[in-house]
């Protein structure tokens, strides 16, 4: 009787510590829409969101998510950067923080006297330990300059794992509108115990080969982190509509979490399936922060291209299909009121594809400054009903 009592205290133990994991075939995913507190000063802004994000990884806790993913620009807002900056660039250093080598395998909970580290990345460190919670963190980054010894600032992702240790950080490569930020270079992926190898991109840079689709390249990577600050603009770039078409087209799990401000265009997150599904999407008029937490299956070998054209049955009686349903029909209203840019069309040029097996098109802007030629190859061999939706 002894000896049980010892083994179930020993997996107690480990549990508590992070060090079991699920070896089921699907892990919990966290993503949180949310609606920034905005403030007067650098400590009142930073704390009032801190708070709001150590309130939403309890959340994700109970509801037993594996890893939670906050946006881009939660903590400090694009626009008091603009503000900051305008004032004297050296303002940003009250916003930003050190942020420790991955390969260094520190735990800033652990090294609370260390004067490098921000409140916030100590804290968020200390959640993520206490909850056992992969944590995906996306603050403005400072780090010397060797050569200059100047300051310099990134649009930084931080990857704690469930000890709390930092291991990983993408700086944001495509900056946008960002002047004051220094751009990163280098590809990132993480490794976790539940079997996923992520990739991370911020918000501009899905727009970009490089990082978009040699990310996808690297050895064993099925999912994408995606902490945005999307301006909305159709037809072309409305967030869901950019997040849903590059997860049918490369065939990956994606968990996007959005800043929501909807007065400047801003919002969207969602959990997005490797099959095309959207396990579930979230866009608002509304100043109120959503978490959305849902179930994504493992992937074991990278899916085909072909996915795309495998239409979703939405008449399929599912909780998940339901849910969405409901999801969806709960918006509707509240959606009319999103206001969102157009992009003017009518200075575009358009031609009409043939309809044979195969065309060949070339469409040229004025006296052939400018061609594109579309190649393009139809095959008819697969019989699928009509679908609105893929």
């Amino acid at each position: 009787m002894k000896k049980v009592h010892t083994i179930l205290f020993t997996i107690i133990f480990l549990c508590s510590l992070g060090l079991c994991f699920n070896t089921e075939n699907s892990y919990m995913a966290a993503v949180v829409d949310y609606a920034h507190i905005d403030g007067k000063y650098a400590k009142e802004i930073l704390s009032a969101n801190l708070e709001q994000y150590l309130q939403l990884m309890r959340n994700a806790s109970r509801d037993l998510a594996d890893i939670i993913v906050f946006p881009e620009y939660g903590l400090t807002d694009i626009e008091t950067m603009y503000e900051v900056v305008y004032q004297n660039v050296s303002n940003l250093e009250e916003y930003s923080t050190f942020v420790p080598d991955p390969e260094l395998e520190l735990v800033p909970c652990e090294d609370r006297k260390m004067e490098n580290f921000s409140v916030q990345l100590i804290n968020i460190s200390c959640a993520a330990r206490i909850h056992s919670l992969y944590t995906v963190v996306n603050l403005l980054e400072k780090a010397e300059n060797n050569e200059t010894g100047n300051m310099e600032f990134f649009n930084t992702n931080v990857v704690f794992d469930r000890l709390g240790k930092v291991i990983a950080k993408y700086r944001k490569i495509h900056l946008s509108e960002e002047s004051f930020l220094k751009p990163g270079t280098e590809l990132v992926t993480f490794e976790t115990d539940f079997g996923v190898t992520f990739g991370i991109l911020t918000c501009f840079d899905i727009l970009f080969k490089y990082p978009a689709l040699d990310i996808l390249s690297l050895p064993n990577v099925t999912d994408i982190i995606f902490p945005t600050a999307w301006y909305s603009e159709t037809p072309f770039l409305q967030a869901l509509s950019v997040q849903h078409g590059y997860v049918k087209t490369n065939g990956i799990n994606f968990l996007a979490a959005g800043l929501q401000e909807p007065w400047k265009q801003d919002g969207g997150s969602g959990v997005f399936l490797a099959d095309g599904t959207i396990a579930e999407s979230y866009i608002t008029a509304s100043k109120q922060t959503k978490i959305i937490i849902e179930e994504v299956p493992i992937i074991e070998e990278p899916i085909p291209a072909s996915t795309c054209v495998n239409p979703i049955d939405d008449n399929k009686n599912n909780s998940r299909t339901l849910r969405k349903k409901r999801s969806a029909h709960e918006q509707l209203n509240d959606i009319d009121n999103f206001p969102i840019t157009r992009e003017n069309i009518s200075e575009y040029t358009f031609e009409p594809l043939a309809k044979g097996p195969r065309t060949l098109t070339q469409v040229c802007v004025g006296e052939k400054e400018f061609c594109c030629t579309f190649n393009v190859t139809v095959d008819k061999s697969s019989r699928l009903e009509s679908n609105y939706t893929y």
